[in-house]
């Protein structure tokens, strides 16, 4: 779950580019499974030894098959929200929640009929986040403690927390700022 915004213009001609290989990504992904599952209901069936380590190596040969397509799917799936998308989920990684706002409190009452942010509101939302900094190291990790997020001192350690928030702030203003310049709303999926 989590706020998915679009700016339709761009997100839809960028999502058709990469669409065709998506799906052929997620066909090859899931013709591998059903071969790992014929080859395991083989292997259940074989009554001879030989007979079942033969299967049980052609079920790990489409399962490394199958891992290669997933990785295609999660690429081309990534590319397809590349452009025109910006997405904040609901737990310990939201935006909004770490600047002490909310995609229900402040934005949906921003909202027009049709769930779109534009205009005026836009700019104002902009403006909201724009003015909110992401909180001190402190007052960051008791946010962290308090969403029961991992903290630890390597790629967890709050410095890397307050840097991923920064950034994903940065981003977020960025997406606003070209739905401003190209003067389209912001569909917003709360």
């Amino acid at each position: 779950m989590g706020a998915d915004l679009y700016i339709n213009k761009l997100f839809k001609a960028n999502s058709e580019v990469h669409r065709p290989a998506f799906e052929a990504a997620v066909a090859e992904r899931d013709a591998c499974k059903q071969q790992v599952d014929a080859c395991g209901q083989k292997y259940v069936c074989a009554r001879k030894p030989h007979t079942r380590k033969k299967w049980l190596a052609k079920q790990d040969e489409w399962r490394v098959k199958q891992a290669a397509a997933q990785e295609i799917v999660s690429q081309e799936y990534d590319a397809m929200h590349d452009v025109g998308y910006f997405r904040d989920s609901y737990n310990a990684t939201d935006l909004l929640w770490v600047l002490g706002l909310s995609w229900w409190g402040n934005v949906t009452p921003m909202l027009n009929k049709a769930g779109n942010l534009r205009g005026d509101k836009l700019l104002e939302f902009r403006e909201m986040v724009a003015k909110r900094r992401v909180p001190t190291t402190a007052r960051l990790a008791a946010y962290l403690e308090k969403q029961h997020a991992c903290v630890d001192d390597g790629e967890n350690s709050v410095a890397e927390w307050r840097k991923f928030f920064t950034e994903k702030r940065k981003r977020l203003l960025a997406f606003l700022d070209e739905a401003i310049r190209l003067k389209a709303p912001v569909v917003c999926s709360l």
